[in-house]
């Protein structure tokens, strides 16, 4: 028998080397080519002898092989570098792209997922007790990272908070005043208007949003603010998510099956990234789980009341919950065998509840009727409902399956509950009538995915009735090894995606700009359309994006009969036949959708807005070059040199967020840049001002005066960005015209100083300023920080300039403690009011482009709110710490 062990870890050393490397598109003279930058020759032979000596010893010592098979999967990530193969086929180009890591993940699972949920060790530590407490730290931790920033608090969270901001301060719901006084600067940096369609009966303006929510909110607002109201959805969220594992755990008897289940439908995208957003969605979900999940065969009095309680607070959180509502109620009442008793105490608070809801309404806007706060709108119709339904399901952008494809064995769990018969039959009914009331009510809205939000928001209410099922699904497959390990590679899939959320590019790939391509598949494969081959609800023809969901939904059944026909008695064999079989039949299918289809413009190697060769260069790390057409080896340079962005009128169409010239916006990482803006007819005789814009906001960084038809410019861009653009004064518009952008020097990665994204930037002097979050409010002399948080600044400086960078940091009318620090320096500053130090701040060379930088973490202990303190101002903002320059630079 072969040695399946070595095979695995040779497999393993091969994908570990093309992992390290990078694989892109240039131009050519007869159409796109690839170009491969990657590690040395001899780091591949000391991969594969070193893991083929382990897996020699291995197989000597009897380890079982079947361990170590899912390993195999790797090298997978080998094929796009092969000659000529990702050529004919180029949907192989996307398992060069980042997608890559997801199944690293993915195999690293499945090797250690072998017994963990069946472990008796472990099951003596479950219980909803440690249900919660994972979950709270899991919730609480992505809270932390992806809160406070350009993303969260958005949407439609500032205006629930508006409304609890009114009820503190004010004692009403009249949410006018409180934006005229900008109160909402305490945790939102943007401007505010109210959100109203129709005004109260009074004349006077009510937030078109639930009051439900708000008023849950309020001690904890009153408490902490914004945070505090994050932790206790956090805390929400939590004990939701632990009711879900102990319900699960009654139905299938099995703690295994019951984490199981918690994972797939709590720690993944479309429940995890709603735990800390303020709506309605998570207090809902809570009151879903208490109503039908928690002592289910209890029909107390006092457990009836609670139950009805529940059920009435759901239209309070959001109208859209109402049928839900009416369904979990229906779903009670049949509970009870038809016991009077029973049935009066869970009803008794409904009614109360619903009679206060109707005559909220009437005491606000003089009518009954909930869609009164829409007025003359109708926000939902039956006409929405054919998108909306199978969208919130199957879009790639904003559907669950995509985020969490872990979801999808549900609907396979339900009908095997239906075929069980008895109770798990009853259940089966129970979820999908709630679920499918809901999935309903939003499905109809003329906005069903939920605006500005994470796939799947409006629905979140109900994903962890999906749970159920799953769970259910699980325990049958104990002596199945080939639909387990089908599980696992769902289940392993769907936590790599929302790891994968929440790490790269700080959260921004969960923000979606309803354009029909979802901005992970865009990130996983940069250098060809993956998306084009998913539906989109939201663009397209409905029969187009119902055929392409139902081919996807046909793969995945073939790939599972297919595995199953193996009848494979090992765990690992199972996984890596399911991970084969599922990569063939998915670059199949992709190629086969995209085979007659016209490529996006945007995915031409000069249309693009990043390019991997120049984020991942790196002569160091990577220094042989291949290029496929000719197949040659060329140095580093040469690569380079082959890449080349253009922008011209009507060529870049994708949203932007602010004016940028022909509507250009570039991910370019640090370097020496060459521009050249080429203009004709009457455009080229006029004096044109051309700037340099870094970052969303704030003002360009360089003007530069453009004279004659043909212009030249080169800068420096002293760390990456991921919006350089460039504005024109007069605009150039739609005007016959085209501007390219070379590269001269790119700094290596490993060289460069890795910092979050650039919000905005702004120019002090001969030292610039790159702001990478909102918590800094930049004015031309220098800058705020927000009170009671951190904030990250990068300086740069010319080369030549002092080593350190002379800084004033004073904290106006309040004392406040402020911590300034680089990766090598620290300082603490207690500061009294109105005082005002020198900070001499350390700055690292990078010679290459001729700069100093210096990368600066500032936490503020405390702050104030101007307004509070002057009455002569209207400034609302919570402040920390004023920055500006020291000694000129």
């Amino acid at each position: 028998m072969p040695n399946r062990v070595t095979s695995a870890l040779i497999a393993t050393a091969a994908g570990l080397w093309c992992t390290r490397g990078l694989l892109d598109i240039v131009n050519a003279p007869d159409g796109v080519t690839r170009v491969a930058m990657l590690p040395p020759w001899w780091l591949l032979v000391m991969l594969v002898v070193a893991l083929g000596a382990i897996g020699a010893a291995a197989h000597r010592t009897g380890a079982d092989p079947d361990v170590a098979l899912p390993l195999c999967a790797l090298g997978l990530l080998a094929v796009p570098y092969l000659p000529w193969l990702a050529d004919w086929v180029p949907a192989l180009r996307a398992a060069a792209g980042p997608a890559r890591y997801l199944l690293w993940f993915v195999v690293f699972w499945l090797i250690g997922s072998r017994a963990p949920f069946e472990w008796t060790g472990l099951r003596m530590w479950l219980s909803p007790v440690a249900m919660f407490a994972a979950g709270a730290v899991v919730f609480g931790t992505v809270a932390w990272r992806m809160t406070d920033t350009p993303l969260f608090p958005g949407g439609d969270e500032p205006h629930y908070l508006v409304i609890a901001q009114s009820l503190l301060h004010d004692g009403d719901l009249k949410i006018e005043n409180n934006h005229r006084r900008e109160e909402y600067r305490a945790y939102f940096n943007g401007s505010l208007k109210p959100d109203y369609l129709a005004l109260g009966k009074d004349g006077q303006i009510y937030s078109i949003h639930p009051v439900g929510l708000p008023v849950l909110a309020l001690p904890a607002f009153a408490l902490g603010g914004y945070h505090a109201v994050v932790a206790m959805l956090v805390v929400m969220a939590a004990v939701a998510a632990a009711l879900l594992w102990q319900w699960a755990r009654e139905i299938t008897g099995s703690e295994g099956a019951a984490t199981f289940a918690w994972a797939a439908a709590a720690l993944t995208a479309p429940f995890l990234f709603n735990t800390f957003t303020v709506y309605p969605e998570i207090p809902a979900a809570l009151a879903v789980m208490l109503a039908i999940g928690w002592r289910t065969e209890a029909t107390t009095a006092g457990m009836m009341v609670f139950r009805g309680a529940a059920i009435g607070a759901l239209p309070w959180l959001s109208t859209k919950y109402a049928p839900m509502a009416a369904a979990v109620g229906i779903v009670a009442l049949l509970r009870t065998g038809w016991n009077r008793r029973a049935a009066v105490a869970l009803l008794a608070p409904v009614a109360i509840a619903l009679a206060a809801w109707f005559a909220f309404f009437f005491w606000i806007w003089g009518s009954v009727s909930p869609s009164a706060p829409y007025g003359l709108s109708e926000p939902m119709t039956l006409g929405h409902l054919a998108h909306g339904a199978p969208g919130l399901i199957f879009d790639q952008e904003y559907g669950i399956v995509w985020t969490a494809p872990i979801l999808v064995i549900a609907f396979a769990g339900v009908v095997q509950m239906l075929r069980a018969g008895g109770t798990a039959a009853r259940r089966a009914l129970e979820l999908t009538f709630i679920f499918g009331a809901l999935l309903c009510t939003v499905g109809a809205f003329h906005i069903w995915w939920g605006g500005e939000a994470s796939a799947g928001r409006p629905i979140t209410s109900g994903v962890l009735l999906l749970g159920i099922p799953i769970a259910f699904l699980f325990a049958s497959t104990e002596m199945r090894p080939s639909a387990r390990a089908g599980c696992h590679v769902l289940l392993a899939s769907s936590l790599a995606i929302a790891v994968t959320l929440v790490a790269v590019q700080g959260g921004a790939l969960v923000h979606q700009d309803r354009d029909g391509s979802a901005t992970l598949l865009d990130w996983a494969s940069p250098t060809w359309p993956l998306a084009s081959a998913f539906p989109s609800f939201i663009t397209g023809s409905l029969i187009g994006a119902i055929g392409l969901t139902a081919a996807w939904l046909a793969l995945g059944v073939l790939v599972g009969w297919l595995v199953g026909r193996r009848r494979s008695r090992e765990f690992g064999g199972a996984a890596l036949a399911t991970i084969g079989f599922a990569f063939a039949g998915a670059v199949t299918l992709v190629s086969l959708v995209t085979l007659r289809r016209t490529m996006p413009i945007e995915t031409t190697p000069d249309a693009r807005a990043r390019v991997p060769l120049l984020d991942r260069f790196d002569v160091e790390r990577r220094p042989i070059s291949i290029l496929y057409n000719p197949l040659s080896h060329i140095t580093s340079a040469n690569a380079l040199s082959r890449v080349s962005l253009v922008a011209r009128p009507g060529l870049r169409t994708a949203p932007q967020p602010i004016d940028l010239l022909w509507n250009a916006r570039f991910a370019l990482p640090a370097g020496d840049y060459r521009l050249r803006l080429l203009r004709r007819g009457n455009s080229a005789l006029a004096g044109t001002t051309l700037s340099l814009q870094v970052g969303r906001s704030g003002p360009p960084l360089e003007h530069w005066d453009v004279v004659g038809p043909v212009w030249e410019h080169r800068f420096v861009l002293p760390i990456d960005a991921a919006l350089v653009g460039f504005r024109a004064q007069p605009d150039l518009g739609k005007g016959d015209g085209e501007l390219q952008l070379t590269p001269i020097h790119i700094v290596d990665e490993g060289r460069r100083i890795a910092r979050p994204s650039v919000i905005g930037a702004q120019r002090y002097g001969t030292m610039t300023a790159f702001f990478h979050d909102d918590r800094v409010f930049a004015e031309p002399n220098g800058y705020w920080t927000r009170g009671r948080a951190n904030a990250r600044v990068t300086y740069a400086v010319n080369a030549e300039s002092p080593v350190t960078i002379d800084i004033v940091v004073r904290c106006g009318p309040v004392a406040n403690r402020v911590t300034l620090s680089t990766p090598d320096w620290e300082e603490h500053l207690v500061l009294e009011r109105g005082v005002a130090r020198h900070v001499a701040i350390p700055t690292r060379v990078l010679p290459d482009l001729g700069v100093r930088l210096a990368p600066l973490e500032i936490s503020v202990q405390g702050g104030f709110v101007p307004a509070d303190l002057d009455s002569r101002t209207a400034d609302r903002r919570f402040l920390g710490c004023w920055i500006e320059p020291g000694q000129p630079q």
